[in-house]
């Protein structure tokens, strides 16, 4: 296989896994969606949206800029909360997604990631 057909696939599968994902249920968290648990916000998730919006720095593609913002936006509501994320867990792992947040305030500048980012600081 070569550079350009490797890419071709990648770009192929990324395309399936967005376009059948929700932040309710994501196609690179089966296991979760499989369990009928509700989705949370995650570890695994976050590193999804950290390859979706690197994707979309890279292609300039806003499907990649749209996706990720819809998916966060499910979680992230007005004044910083961010629903089914506790701090009082004191889960390390939570607090990858929230590096999504930075990025999606950088581009956008909407306050809601700003206080965000605050609520897991």
């Amino acid at each position: 296989m070569t550079h350009e057909e490797i890419l071709t696939t990648l770009g192929h599968y990324v395309d399936y896994l967005i376009a059948g994902s929700t932040a309710e249920a994501p196609l690179w968290n089966i296991e979760k969606v499989r369990s009928g648990k509700p989705n949370k916000w995650n570890y695994i998730d976050g590193c999804m949206i950290t390859a979706c919006l690197s994707l979309y720095k890279t292609t300039g593609d806003e499907k990649f800029l749209t996706f990720s913002k819809n998916f966060l936006d499910y979680f992230v509501k007005d004044n910083g909360v961010i629903e089914t994320y506790d701090p009082a867990e004191y889960n390390l792992d939570n607090v990858n997604q929230g590096k999504n947040l930075f990025t999606l305030y950088d581009l956008t500048g909407d306050q809601r990631y700003r206080d965000a980012i605050e609520t897991i600081r």
